[in-house]
């Protein structure tokens, strides 16, 4: 128990939501003892286990769609509402589970949701450093990926701004958290299109940009059609980014980026 506490302390202190899930009681067969805990974040299991097997996996579905969804949510054609700090279920382990002993267990599922606000940046050039510069100011969490360690340097530094070295940024992707905003703007347009497709087919975070212009748009929505990138995702991004206000020079087009991404952050957190 000691340990839950400690794993549940570091989410706390990174203000990094998640799932509590405790075993409540226990009817017939159950692969776990009663106060058996786990927790659960959008990345999936984080800590602990609640048994193995299909009990574990169903509720860890179940905890990530309880984080992840904003109003309400169905499970087994029952709704959920999914604002309340904890929700008690309970299950049959044949019938809404699927596992072949008999038995019921009922579970308590406590959410801890930060609504932390998670900007990815792709590419640390000049309109990244003058990016960079505004969030340090704002309650956002702001990660900075470039090839070239020198360039990451320039970044400003700050407690909610941390900057990494990849040489392959594409692979980067899986290790966001789901509800992160993306921002592309690498040193070329060869290092984009990867670092775009990854993003796309991952299809979990509420805001993809590159930033360039209407041309550059549609030859990377030919150029993802040509790599067979589903259709329906192949033009779910936005290229060029950031609101029509401004000059060109790096200062303006930031803040007109970052006008972009309170709007759609504040449109997806009030749909």
């Amino acid at each position: 128990m000691t340990q839950y506490f400690e794993q549940a302390n570091k989410l706390i202190q990174s203000k990094t939501s998640f799932t509590s899930v405790t075993i409540l009681s226990i009817e017939g067969s159950a692969p776990q003892d009663v106060g058996a805990k786990m927790i659960v974040t959008t990345n999936g299991l984080y800590f602990g286990t609640v048994g193995g097997g299909k009990i574990e996996a169903f509720s860890i579905k179940f905890a990530t769609k309880y984080l992840l969804e904003k109003k309400k949510f169905s499970i087994l054609e029952k709704i959920y509402e999914s604002q309340s700090p904890s929700i008690q279920v309970t299950w049959n382990l044949q019938k809404d589970i699927g596992m072949t002993c008999g038995g019921r267990v009922s579970l308590l599922f406590e959410k801890y949701n930060y609504n932390q606000w998670s900007v990815a940046i792709f590419g640390a050039g000049h309109v990244a450093q003058a990016l960079c510069d505004i969030l340090q100011y704002h309650q956002a969490k702001v990660i900075v990926f470039d090839n070239r360690q020198d360039w990451l340097n320039k970044i400003c530094l700050s407690l909610n701004i941390e900057t990494k070295y990849s040489k392959n940024m594409s692979l980067e992707i899986d290790k966001l958290e789901s509800l992160s905003q993306i921002i592309i703007m690498t040193q070329g347009h060869t290092v984009d299109v990867p670092i775009l497709i990854e993003a796309l087919n991952k299809n979990i975070f509420p805001f993809v940009g590159v930033i360039g212009s209407n041309s550059k748009r549609k030859q990377l929505i030919k150029e993802l059609t040509d790599k067979n990138v589903t259709t329906e995702f192949c033009e779910n991004f936005f290229c060029p980014i950031g609101k029509k206000i401004g000059n060109n020079s790096p200062q303006e087009i930031a803040i007109s980026i970052l006008s972009q991404l309170i709007e759609e952050r504040d449109i997806y957190n009030n749909e």
